[in-house]
């Protein structure tokens, strides 16, 4: 099982998987994880991280939602960057099959010249019962903050990125229940801690098939764990920001122009116009996988 992720580059993956934060002159507050699918910075995390980053930043004065890139740039493939928090300017959340999806998009600062951000791929079929899978977070990142004033402040994330690999065991295309995962998503056996929300869920070809939601702790009758995460495929359907305030562009439009990276199964997929005017897409059927 371990070898169908052996090409996953590590090494790069603290770049493209990061912590959300919400950030002021004198306060750090963790809040979640986010993946970025696009060399621009278009980044994916769970709809309630969203919820509770946008609830915590009104409760503290200058502050912003952001994410820590803690790439290092030492003996790595990587940026010369050494991290730094990249500021959220836009965010779309996604309610239309009340996922718990959200897509943002980071501001690269006037500090720097803009660059290329490491991104994730995205799969573009379903997920598989028994199949392997392993999801990708933060669930306990350690912050050391020195802010003896705001010109001198520095910060250090010491690196915690987890891997928690499992098996898919249910596979829900509209929904498990309303309450619990009232969009499509799926189940499986790996632990996803509290923290790791937002995360990317990678199949065993290395792509992303889902995004981190919930998980539940084993009980008396079951000494597993259960986890919970949103289908990748619903991204392409969502939208987001691109350049001007009026100017929305759907992930799947971005994935046809070779912005965001797919699969091999992503041709065969087929847009559509829904009722309410907004894209939807057909995905390959099972068999495909």
């Amino acid at each position: 099982m371990f070898e169908s992720f052996a090409e996953i580059p590590l090494s790069n993956m603290h770049n493209a998987v990061v912590p959300v934060v919400v950030v002021s002159p004198e306060t750090f507050r963790y809040i979640g994880t986010a993946f970025n699918i696009s060399p621009s910075g278009v980044f994916v995390t769970a709809g309630h991280v969203i919820d509770e980053a946008i609830k915590v930043q009104a409760q503290v004065p200058d502050s912003n939602i952001a994410v820590t890139w803690i790439g290092s740039g030492v003996g790595h493939d990587v940026q010369d960057l050494v991290g730094g928090s990249l500021l959220v300017s836009s965010y779309t959340k996604f309610d239309e099959y009340h996922s718990d999806l959200a897509l943002f998009r980071v501001a690269q600062g006037t500090q720097y010249s803009p660059f290329p951000l490491t991104c994730l791929k995205l799969s573009t079929r379903l997920p598989r019962v028994d199949e392997a899978i392993s999801g990708a977070g933060y669930p306990k990142p350690a912050v050391e903050s020195d802010s003896t004033t705001a010109e001198t402040r520095t910060l250090t994330v010491v690196q915690s990125l987890h891997f928690t690999p499992g098996k898919v065991t249910q596979v829900f295309e509209e929904q498990r229940d309303k309450i619990m995962l009232p969009g499509p998503g799926f189940e499986t056996s790996a632990r996803f801690d509290s923290g790791m929300s937002g995360g990317p869920v990678f199949n065993e070809d290395g792509y992303v098939c889902g995004v981190i939601s919930f998980s539940l702790p084993p009980d008396e009758e079951y000494s597993g764990h259960t986890s919970y995460a949103s289908l990748a495929l619903v991204l392409y359907t969502m939208w987001i920001l691109d350049g001007a305030e009026d100017n929305e562009i759907a992930v799947y439009e971005l994935a046809k122009q070779g912005i965001v990276g797919t699969d091999e199964f992503f041709d065969s997929a087929q847009p559509y116009k829904q009722d309410n005017g907004r894209l939807g897409v057909n995905f390959p059927p099972r068999e495909f996988g």
